[in-house]
């Protein structure tokens, strides 16, 4: 289990470098098995462990995981929320998972590293409010936005 920092133990300061190293260290796990390029359904229960490992939770709820995957009919991986709309979908093409759906094509070229910090975006609380002000948004971890690339 991920040590999960707990801000009623620590400074504001500390909580979000914790945060922080948290962040690096789920982006880092997630590229090394999205760079593995496994058979969807392997790739889906690899990081299904790895978001258990990172869930959230308290005394009266039960840890519940940072993200949803499953693997689709059609090979896909999808990537879900409760609290988002749009899930995020990738396909394994050319030995690589790329992003599918309503992307430019210059998105379906992403690395590893992209495409984690893509589906980090679904976790709210890691794309907004003081986290964000403080180690910036997910996108400017690997010095690149889709929004940048579109323009």
């Amino acid at each position: 289990m991920a040590d999960v920092p707990d801000i009623g133990n620590m400074s504001p300061d500390t909580f979000l470098s914790q945060l922080q190293k948290m962040r690096t260290d789920l982006v880092d796990a997630m590229e090394g098995v999205l760079r593995r390029g496994g058979a969807p359904e392997e790739t889906a229960a690899d990081l299904r462990d790895l978001f258990d490992e990172f869930a959230l939770g308290d005394d009266q709820a039960e840890p519940t995981p940072l993200v949803d995957v499953e693997s689709a009919q059609e090979g896909e991986l999808v990537f879900s929320r409760q609290e988002a709309e749009t899930p995020i979908r990738l396909e394994r093409r050319e030995g690589r998972w790329r992003l599918t759906g309503d992307h430019s094509a210059s998105a379906e070229d992403l690395s590893a590293e992209e495409l984690a910090l893509e589906i980090l975006k679904l976790v709210p609380w890691w794309s907004e409010g003081a986290f964000v002000e403080r180690v910036g948004h997910p996108e400017q971890a690997a010095g690149r936005s889709l929004t940048d690339q579109d323009e």
